[in-house]
């Protein structure tokens, strides 16, 4: 029988080391897949917008992101070796060599804190950092701590912290109105002292009440306090003026405003209710009414003609001074006084009128000429004051 030989059309064939082809040019795969990984893991850490850092158990660090030299202005050859804690803001040292303290006592905590650390130019930032115990871990052998920028945050936070509490000192000291939130239900959720003022309730005996207490009975069996607050989420405003009931009973008139908040997203979170005692004004303007009315009927009863002159123009006039000029009533009113008088005659009204004004002393009472509507001209004797 003749000689068989073996097919090695798909062995692989050995290499110099004696590591089949196939599985060498596996590993280079892999091994160029780890390399890839790595330089893509470095590249997300050196271009972070933190900065990372790890330290070891005595808090020196071993490595740092070069993103501390964005933050901090330090580069990492600067930063490594020294302790963590020397850029710390002397106030803030306790807290912060206590936390790192319990962060290495204990791997299972997170660290989440607030910092203020020295920049290279001397200036103090706010940092937000985040550590975790990885001492444990063969990989990494360390303590891993994120930190950020967050100072113009702060600051911008402290602003609106000083500018709402100085809204508030405003709103609670006002006492000329009152100034309250409601919950979404309508229970009192605030109360300025004007609110106390106004409505006679303390903070203490208000907080928690539906805002249904301060209505008459029959505007609560209405069921108006609801319509309103109805009202206003539809409207975005709701403004009213009517009778409102204080602590002890009594009634007063009121002028209301309310005004639904709502937050970003729309959601519907309480009302704003300004209350504003309009009592005092209503009666001094009915007052007032019922005195212009006495005073007008009595003008026009006046068997002399009487009328009101402001920058030349007649601003008034009864009804016997516009039938002494011929014209009626409204069409005397509005016009200049020039139109009825001679140009001398009414140059020498208003002459009298501007020193009168200026405190000068002038004759009460002077003779003119006045000209009627159909050009009819005749002697009057006018008095000004």
């Amino acid at each position: 029988m003749g000689n068989k030989t073996k097919s090695t059309r798909n062995k692989p064939r050995p290499t110099a080391n004696g590591i089949p082809e196939r599985r060498a040019m596996s590993r280079r795969a892999a091994d160029q897949e780890v390399i890839r990984r790595e330089e893509w893991f470095r590249s997300l850490i050196e271009n972070s917008l933190d900065a990372i850092v790890v330290l070891n158990g005595d808090g020196t660090p071993r490595y740092t992101s070069p993103s501390s030299e964005r933050l901090l202005g330090y580069g990492p050859e600067e930063l490594n070796g020294k302790k963590a804690v020397e850029n710390v803001h002397p106030d803030d040292m306790p807290m912060a060599t206590e936390a790192f303290a319990q962060l290495v006592d204990d791997p299972s905590r997170t660290l989440h804190t607030e910092v203020r650390s020295r920049h290279k130019d001397g200036s103090w930032l706010t940092l937000e950092v985040v550590g975790r115990n990885l001492l444990d871990d063969p990989r990494v052998n360390g303590i891993v701590v994120n930190y950020r920028d967050i100072t113009e945050r702060k600051q911008a936070e402290e602003v609106l912290r000083k500018s709402e509490e100085n809204f508030r000192l405003l709103v609670s000291e006002v006492e000329d109105y009152a100034i309250f939130m409601l919950d979404p239900d309508g229970r009192v959720a605030s109360w300025n002292e004007g609110a106390r003022h106004i409505k006679g309730y303390s903070h203490e005996e208000i907080i928690g009440k539906h805002f249904s207490c301060f209505y008459a009975k029959e505007d609560i069996e209405a069921g108006k306090p609801d319509r309103e607050l109805k009202t206003a989420t539809a409207q975005g405003r709701f403004e009213d003026e009517g009778w409102r009931v204080r602590k002890d009973g009594s009634q007063f008139l009121a002028n209301a405003v309310i005004t639904p908040l709502r937050d970003k997203a729309g959601t519907l979170i309480g009302f704003s209710k300004v209350t504003r005692d309009i009592t005092e004004r209503k009666q001094v303007e009915e007052a007032l009414r019922e005195s212009e009315a006495k005073f007008k009927s009595f003008v026009e009863q006046m068997n002399d003609g009487y009328c009101v002159i402001q920058d030349s123009q007649i601003v008034f006039a009864n009804a016997r001074i516009a039938a002494m000029f011929g014209y009626t009533q409204d069409e005397v009113i509005g016009k200049g006084i020039h139109r009825f008088l001679s140009p001398e005659t009414a140059w020498k009204l208003v002459e009298t009128h501007t020193k009168r004004r200026r405190g000068e002393k002038v004759p009460p009472q002077y003779e003119a000429v006045l000209t009627t509507k159909d050009g009819t001209s005749y002697p009057i004797e006018f008095s000004t004051r």
